[in-house]
């Protein structure tokens, strides 16, 4: 980060000439430390920089913090306004979903119940002809070709059925839910077969509560606790 910054964005209602200054002033502060303190003196001056750092952060949030809310209660207002109007069409497709899957479904259902019925009689149809046709064979005393014309295969006939009508900007698409019923099989399961691994989250925040609490004593496998530190201003 340098000590210029470009295109500040402006807002007419906080003034902020002074934090930008003092802010371009204590980044260039924080240039000017070594990138390794030499002395007890300039890792003095180094933490009374973090700690002014602190308080510049605090001066910013209080500064930016009137506008903050209020333009924070005008946008809320204006989402709740959204909301209220939104939840009309989601009522109605609430309704209507419903009732639009169920005769879909049924629809379907019905659909594939006349193409087996279809094909049933086709065959059926087929099947008497393949007969008769064996009989004349029969009759011209052609019994192996009357055994030939019956040992064929009777192929499925296409039927055509029109389907569920098509709503002009409305499709249908299947699609998974899942529901843990039991989350030790899982654990289970995915011990056995690693590459599943995907199937667990790991919770961080967890594991450094837990790291915390034990002062990562207390080990788990796969995991490595270790302690890191950094500087806490009592003025942010």
């Amino acid at each position: 980060m340098g000590t210029e910054i470009v295109e500040l964005v402006r807002i007419p209602e906080i003034e902020t000439s002074d934090l930008e200054w003092e802010g371009l002033g204590i980044v260039e502060k924080a240039q000017q430390i070594p990138a390794i303190i030499p002395d007890d003196q300039m890792y003095e001056a180094c933490g009374l920089l973090i700690v002014e750092a602190g308080k510049l952060k605090k001066k910013i949030n209080v500064r930016f913090e009137k506008e903050k809310t209020r333009r924070y209660e005008a946008h809320r207002m204006v989402c709740d306004l959204e909301n209220a109007f939104a939840a009309f069409p989601a009522k109605a497709v609430e309704i209507a979903e419903p009732k639009w899957v169920a005769y879909r479904k049924e629809r379907e259902r019905k659909d594939k119940e006349k193409v087996a019925e279809a094909q049933e009689a086709a065959r059926k149809i087929e099947e008497e002809k393949i007969l008769a046709d064996a009989a004349v064979a029969e009759a011209y005393g052609e019994p192996d070709l009357a055994e030939a014309i019956v040992s064929q295969p009777v192929d499925p006939v296409p039927v055509m059925i029109l389907g569920v009508p098509k709503t002009k900007g409305l499709s249908a698409r299947e699609y998974w839910q899942v529901k843990v019923t039991n989350k030790k099989a899982v654990i289970d399961f995915v011990a056995a077969n690693p590459q599943y691994g995907a199937f667990l989250d790991v919770s961080e925040s967890a594991l450094k509560n837990h790291a915390k609490g034990t002062e990562g004593k207390v080990k788990i496998p796969g995991v490595l606790f270790y302690e890191t530190e950094k500087p806490m201003s009592r003025g942010r």
